[in-house]
């Protein structure tokens, strides 16, 4: 599990590839139901990588999901 969790911060200069790690990592806590977990990855994946806009799409459906609307109207 150690090599999996490092992942992440294997290649901080390349915000493109952080950003994917993160979102990937997002999606599938999104896919096991970890919302909060999930929700963490997408801000991970906005705050370190990529602010690209399908990113803020799939943290406002996290926190929508877990009834944080005023958060998640901030994202669409």
């Amino acid at each position: 599990m150690e090599v999996r969790s490092s992942l992440g911060e294997r290649f901080p200069e390349d915000r493109f590839l952080t950003a994917v790690y993160w979102e990937k990592k997002g999606f599938f806590k999104f896919l096991n139901d970890y919302f909060i977990q999930a929700t963490e990855a997408y801000r991970n994946a906005i705050r370190l990588g990529s602010p690209a806009a399908h990113l803020y799409d799939d943290l406002g459906v996290c926190l929508k999901i877990q009834n944080r609307a005023a958060e998640a109207g901030e994202c669409f």
